[in-house]
């Protein structure tokens, strides 16, 4: 599909996530040159290091673990229209898919998920 006047994620290259008492901070781009994503829950702050991002025709999905008993939390980053780069934010709603794993009795389903509505800002920073 041709995006036309629309923009990749790419242009704007840090997302901040809210939704409960959770923020979450996910960059394409730090000042090392590398993606980084922090997780806020509670007054508590922690950098994520492992997450995989994923483009799709949906926008980029960016996964993660908050810790090893939380479900996997896939958050979806949407293909923005054409906007002033100058514009200090954008804002966005999108979704958090979280995955967990079901105890498999015979002819079940191994997943189980967990839609919430997301609410977001985008931003362009020069690292």
């Amino acid at each position: 599909m041709p995006l036309g006047n629309q923009l990749r994620y790419r242009e704007l290259n840090t997302f901040e996530f809210k939704w409960d008492n959770i923020k979450v901070i996910y960059s394409t781009t730090g000042t090392d040159g590398k993606p980084y994503l922090t997780y806020e829950e509670a007054g508590s702050s922690k950098n994520i290091d492992i997450f995989q991002q994923e483009e799709t025709e949906i926008g980029l999905l960016v996964t993660f673990m908050r810790n090893r008993s939380a479900p996997t939390c896939t958050v979806i980053i949407p293909i923005f229209g054409k906007y002033d780069l100058n514009h200090a934010k954008v804002p966005f709603k999108t979704i958090c898919i979280f995955t967990s794993e079901n105890p498999v009795p015979p002819y079940s389903a191994k997943r189980t998920y967990e839609v919430v509505s997301v609410e977001g800002m985008a931003q362009r920073f020069n690292y």
